[in-house]
Parts: structure tokens; sequence; C-alpha cells
């Protein structure tokens, strides 16, 4: 378990109930292909918001004040107008609608409009990156570091 923004976060626990969510969600697109397209975006929706309220929910346990930005509800105003929780529930939603196991779960603190940290979840790959302003940036709460190289022909690019 790890903590990150002041939350204490169990990666298993974020998969179990993403995935029982997801099975539940899943469940209800057994329809007519005619039907289909409908049902992913409504599909989407409901899964977006839910993930986006579980979020604004923990969040708010650790940081009563801080406001949002979010992707489904747009801008919370809280009475910290200086802090804000900006929150992607689900980045890769074109890859998600399509089964597509590329997708992430995003969310930033911005403070005084600079970003100090970040945090992004991939519950299909279990893994947590996390970033934090002087601090350096984690994979599973194990240390990330730069290549020590010098030329660009000994380094490897890819997307």
């Amino acid at each position: 378990m790890s903590s990150v923004f002041g939350l204490k976060l169990n990666p298993k626990r974020a998969n179990f109930l993403f995935f029982t969510w997801l099975f539940k969600i899943s469940k209800i697109r057994f329809i007519s292909n005619e039907d289909l397209f409908s049902l992913d975006l409504i599909t989407l929706l409901i899964t977006d918001k839910f993930v986006e309220k579980i979020l604004i929910e923990e969040l708010s346990k650790t940081k009563k004040n801080y406001s949002f930005l979010t992707e489904e509800t747009g801008v919370i105003k809280n009475k910290d107008k200086e802090n804000i929780w900006i929150i992607d529930p689900i980045d890769g939603t074109t890859n998600f609608l399509h089964g597509i196991p590329h997708f992430a779960i995003c969310i930033a603190h911005q403070s005084k409009g600079e970003i100090l940290s970040g945090l992004i979840f991939d519950p299909i790959k279990d893994e947590m990156f996390f970033a934090e302003k002087d601090k350096g940036a984690f994979l599973n709460n194990q240390r990330l570091r730069v290549s020590k190289k010098n030329s660009i022909d000994d380094c490897l690019f890819s997307s």
C-alpha cells in the first residue's frame, strides 16, 4: 500500500473495485447490433461518472477544501480555489469502449497554476505511476530514473 496525495492507496483494492464495476456494466452490452453504439456511449458515461464520483469522494476526504476540474462534471469550486484536483476518470475512452486494454485513470494536483504532482493508474497492468515536483517519479513504489546515455544514437524511442 502506498500514500499518494495523502491517500492510502491499495492498487489491488482499486483493481478489484474497477473490475467488479466493469463486469457489472459489461453484462448490459449483450443486445442487438443496432443499439450497440448508443449503449456503448451510455456505458462509457456511466463508467466515467462512477469512477469520477469515487475519485472526488476519496480526494475530498483528505483535502476537504480543494476544488476540482473533471472531465465529466467540469469545475467544482470549493473554499480553496488555489489548489485544484484535475481528474480524467478514464483516459483512453475509445480504447476502453472497444475492449482494447490501454486506458488509465489520471489525476493531477495543481496549486497556484502549477502542476505539483500527478498519478496515472493502469488497472489492466496493475501499474501506478506517480510523480511529485522535486521528489521524483515512481512506478508501483519503485523509483524511476532518467537514462545516463549521452548519445541519442544509444537511446530507444517508442510510442
